[in-house]
């Protein structure tokens, strides 16, 4: 069985490695190799590509893969999304058997109430530009005819990816009355995306564990631990002036995330919580 992982970043790694221990082909497909040699030493393939040249990139290194796992960023604002799907699509052997796109919690765009929860069935509210434009991403592959499975990531934390540098550095905006942040530790992630591998699989299914809570409310339990000081909280109106666009939308876009299909898929969680996944990442992250 062989699987292509478009997108070779912290999680592709992550989820190569799974894979290739299990005994299993693995293509990876990234702009930049750099970083990839431990896995190619595993027997992984690495291209090199562009999302947007996939005919001159690719090379037909697709044509013999049984599964495509999809974790690249989004497009750009002006980008081609149907004309970079179909020719992605085209790329696919015709017998694949599932094409799994990692999408984003924000392709469920923003609740009437920000205290409602949001699972699987939960209709597509206002959208801002990120989540707008991976949900026009998702409606193009629908379309493609590829046999697609959508997996919507809340965010991705994990050894060497939480944000306890930044905190540390004074490189974090903290502000009081910020919405709820839904989470997925890194480990969990890719046990639902190989899950996903399997025919009996659902169609959509939302990544994230069962405590979303506001930034604020993170790391102030990150400094605890860690018997570090907080750093300045400012007030919504400065952290507004403080944030880029990208930095507005992710962190005063917040979502209550709960899936109904994860535990009939994986059974429970590693990391039910950010308090468990994080005291474990940060374990990680000292004595490794």
């Amino acid at each position: 069985m062989s699987t292509a992982i478009i997108g070779a970043g912290y999680i592709g790694q992550l989820l190569a490695n799974r894979l290739l221990y299990k005994g299993q082909k693995v293509s990876l497909f990234k702009r930049d190799l750099a970083g990839l040699e431990g896995l190619q030493a595993q027997g992984a393939e690495a291209h090199s590509w562009d999302l947007s040249l996939p005919e001159s990139s690719w090379k037909g290194a697709l044509k013999s893969v049984r599964r495509v796992v999809h974790l690249a960023p989004p497009p750009a604002e002006d980008a081609d999304i149907e004309a970079q799907v179909t020719a992605l699509a085209a790329a696919c052997p015709k017998d694949l058997e599932c094409f799994i796109y990692g999408s984003t919690s924000g392709a469920f765009g923003a609740a009437p109430n920000p205290n409602a929860w949001i699972d699987e069935d939960s209709p597509t509210g206002v959208l801002a530009p990120l989540g707008r434009r991976r949900w026009k991403y998702e409606e193009a592959l629908k379309l493609s005819g590829l046999p697609l499975k959508v997996v919507r990531i809340t965010g991705i934390y994990g050894p060497g990816r939480t944000f306890w540098p930044r905190l540390k550095a004074g490189q974090m905006v903290l502000f009081e009355g910020g919405t709820h942040v839904s989470r997925i530790h890194a480990w969990d992630l890719v046990r639902l995306l190989e899950a996903m591998f399997h025919s009996y699989a659902p169609k959509l299914l939302l990544a994230c564990d069962d405590c979303p809570a506001p930034t604020l409310q993170v790391a102030k339990y990150l400094c605890d631990i860690l018997g570090a000081p907080l750093p300045p909280v400012l007030s919504i109106e400065e952290a507004q002036k403080s944030l880029n666009s990208r930095g507005r939308e992710l962190r005063f876009a917040g979502r209550k995330c709960r899936s109904r299909l994860r535990s009939g898929l994986i059974g429970p969680l590693c990391f039910p919580d950010y308090r468990t996944g994080l005291a474990n990442s940060l374990n990680d992250e000292f004595f490794t």
